[in-house]
């Protein structure tokens, strides 16, 4: 969180992903994907990372 460089940061997230695939006590099998699109004139969408957390109760165009 503190890292401001991308590249650092994607290779921290990448080396810690790893070492949880190699000691997480269980696995992943599958994952739910959900697609938004919406025009640029569209306006207080905030798409959030799961479904409880994408809000439209602000949008406008």
């Amino acid at each position: 969180m503190l890292e401001r460089d991308a590249k650092k940061r994607t290779a921290m997230y990448q080396k810690m992903q790893a070492e949880f695939r190699k000691t997480s006590p269980f696995i992943m099998l599958y994952q739910q994907i959900e697609v938004a699109a919406y025009r640029s004139n569209v306006q207080g969408l905030k798409i959030g990372p799961t479904s409880d957390t994408t809000y439209m109760f602000k949008v406008s165009k």
